[in-house]
């Protein structure tokens, strides 16, 4: 009675046993136990660390701004809409794909560009190519050849993963500086930081060829996108919570159901959200999926009972 009334449909009956019996949930968490509404807070930008108060209050120089939002504007496939099916003007755009990349958008917007314009000046359907997120490789990718002949790659994805790829990074002045040890180690503190505040961090970067002839060969099916990278930025974009999750986690637990966290995210940010939302317990533990998967079965049993996120899966 309780199912008809939330007008659940139930298309095998038998179904409801089974579920009545269920002893575990894992569930995902973007626009399941998030709201999927992404929103860039915090960044590095420039060699300089913006907290939430002063990625508001403080001016990031405008050449760093513009390489940036070069990225946001053509390495997407996500779109904004400002009315309704109506023709009514939203309250707010909405963004259609990718929230992620969505939340790029916005940012690039809120910094005065017209994200739109500039990848209708810049963007050439025949010549340049878009290259959707490849989860071996953790990233997305565009190709551009520029009005001065030289090539542009931009790759944007997890941010330990296109780290490791950048041999310099985009200084304050708009220049290109080495990535040293330190400069490694320093960019780690900062991406957890931001992750123990349960923000998605994204690293975005770019590559430059001289000439179209510059490019492999077959750039077109395997754009090359994992070398020689210098490192734009790395953004920190917070998704709340939905409303309800605390609740039915806390219901699930009563009732003697395990809930566990499936995850992309970085194993800190995965933590810091398990914790809002009451799944990752004082006794419980937490694994990346490549980690898991390297496990044998005696030591996947050890770690099950207390297993409540996977990250990095």
């Amino acid at each position: 009675k309780k199912m008809y009334q939330d007008q659940c449909f139930i298309r095998v009956l038998a179904a409801c046993e089974t579920m009545g019996n269920a002893t575990n949930i894992c569930s995902d968490k973007t626009g399941t136990l998030t709201q999927n509404r992404m929103t860039v807070v915090e960044g590095f930008f420039g060699n300089v660390s913006y907290d939430q108060e002063e990625f508001i209050s403080k001016e990031i120089p405008e050449n760093v701004k513009r390489i940036i939002v070069e990225q946001c504007a053509m390495n997407r496939t996500a779109y904004l809409v400002y009315k309704d099916q109506e023709g009514k003007t939203l309250h707010a755009p909405m963004i259609i794909g990718n929230k992620t990349e969505g939340a790029l958008v916005m940012m690039a917007k809120a910094w005065g560009f017209d994200p739109e314009e500039m990848k209708a000046t810049n963007f050439k359907e025949g010549t340049d190519k878009i290259f959707s997120f490849n989860s071996a490789k953790k990233r997305s990718t565009c190709v551009v050849h520029r009005a001065d002949g030289s090539v542009r790659l931009y790759c944007k994805g997890a941010t330990e993963w296109i780290l490791k790829d950048c041999t310099h990074f985009l200084d304050n002045t708009g220049s290109y500086s080495p990535i040293t040890a330190a400069k490694v180690s320093s960019l780690e503190t900062t991406i957890e930081n931001m992750a123990d505040k349960a923000l998605r961090t994204l690293c975005l970067a770019h590559k430059d060829y001289k000439d179209a002839a510059a490019l492999p060969g077959n750039w077109q099916e395997s754009p090359p996108d994992h070398t020689d990278l210098v490192m734009d930025c790395i953004v920190g974009i917070i998704d709340p919570l939905r409303g309800d999750v605390k609740e039915a986690v806390r219901i699930a637990q009563a009732a003697g159901v395990t809930v566990r966290m499936v995850t992309g995210d970085n194993i800190a940010t995965a933590k810091a959200i398990a914790r809002q939302c009451g799944i990752l317990t004082a006794n419980g533990s937490a694994v990346e999926g490549p980690t898991f998967r390297k496990m044998n079965p005696k030591d996947v049993d050890a770690i099950l009972p207390t297993l409540q996120v996977m990250a990095r899966s």
